[in-house]
């Protein structure tokens, strides 16, 4: 197993579990490498957890951003149509960065610092596809993109929270379609 494996492997277990919720035992089981060998490539649990951090983001948060390119209203829609589909299952529990930086990890300076990045770029670039949209007579006027942009980020989050507590249900769902009209859609 390459080490992009075992990052995965403890992403898994940081994920479903949390930071402090897993061992080294735990990650020892789950990667299948020895204590010895987990030390030998991460000095600590949290150079692991800044690995796991990099990996989610890479494979998970850059093709949700990328959802939104090119910025048009139908991208907008497709957006939310895609992230239902894709959270509306049981194992659904969140999105690792948000409730890593909204939990245990919120004073980490490596999570704080992508979790900015992460809700800066995403609410940029709802704000382009807003604005777009706004530019092409799909939205009005009046339409104030850059609101809209932090609402839809906030909508996400919120999302998030629900997810880690009881998975995708009734209040998930009533945000996804908050988020589309939030976004001019109509559900």
């Amino acid at each position: 197993m390459n080490a992009e494996e075992q990052v995965e492997k403890a992403l898994d277990l940081f994920w479903n579990h949390g930071v402090a919720d897993t061992s080294y035992a735990d990650l020892v089981r789950h990667t299948g490498l020895s204590r010895k060998a987990l030390y030998s490539v991460w000095a600590d649990k949290t150079e692991l957890v800044h690995d796991t951090i990099q990996l989610y983001r890479g494979r998970v948060l850059g093709g949700i951003i990328a959802f939104l390119e090119p910025p048009s209203f139908s991208k907008l829609g497709e957006f939310w149509d895609v992230m239902e589909a894709s959270i509306n299952t049981p194992e659904w529990i969140g999105c690792y960065l948000f409730r890593s930086a909204t939990g245990e990890l919120r004073d980490d300076p490596v999570i704080v610092a992508t979790f900015e990045e992460y809700v800066l770029a995403l609410k940029n670039r709802f704000k382009t596809a807003m604005t777009t949209a706004k530019a092409n007579g799909d939205l009005p006027e009046s339409f104030d993109a850059d609101i809209a942009a932090w609402q839809a980020v906030s909508i996400l989050s919120l999302m998030s929270a629900f997810g880690g507590q009881s998975g995708y249900g009734p209040n998930v769902k009533a945000l996804l379609d908050t988020g589309r009209r939030t976004c001019g859609i109509t559900p």
